[in-house]
């Protein structure tokens, strides 16, 4: 296989996860949604509460403003079945959006280590090349021949 069909086969399974991840998510979202008003928790779509985006370092501050805060100095007795409701699939869809991430940097690793391949293949190459140059030294003052001059015999060097 080569370079490139290795990396078009990578971006295709990259692809279809995103295709499958965006189907299983929107219809996730469909059959959640929730079309009443909550009084204390509004249901919110995926992208309107994600954390993913930004600068790194404060993930649990931010998540706590998403589904904690809108509880504090609350009377927990007025949190209704809708507001846990919401709570709930909010959560899930941070769960399965999780998912997909966690999948989505798995691809970014596996070409990191696709990169590290890359440095033993040239190792591996200049070893090889090593070798056929002692091989040459070894050899020298031989006739040598190519298997392009040979018409079907094999080539090498001659004794």
């Amino acid at each position: 296989m080569t370079s490139l069909q290795r990396t078009l086969r990578l971006f295709l399974v990259f692809y279809l996860s995103v295709f499958s991840h965006a189907e299983k998510t929107k219809k996730f979202v469909e059959e959640t949604k929730n079309s009443t008003t909550a009084g204390i928790f509004p249901f919110r779509d995926y992208k309107e509460f994600q954390i993913s985006d930004g600068t790194a370092g404060d993930s649990k501050e931010r998540a706590a403003k998403v589904f904690v805060e809108p509880f504090n100095g609350v009377d927990l007795s007025r949190v209704d079945q809708t507001d846990l409701q919401n709570l709930q699939n909010m959560s899930k869809a941070a769960i399965l959006n999780e998912e997909f991430f966690v999948k989505a940097i798995s691809v970014q690793l596996a070409q990191k280590v696709k990169g590290l391949n890359v440095e033993a293949r040239i190792k591996e190459a200049e070893e090889k090349l090593a070798k056929n140059i002692a091989l040459d030294k070894k050899t020298k003052g031989r006739k040598m021949i190519s298997y392009l001059s040979l018409d079907g015999k094999q080539g090498g060097t001659e004794s």
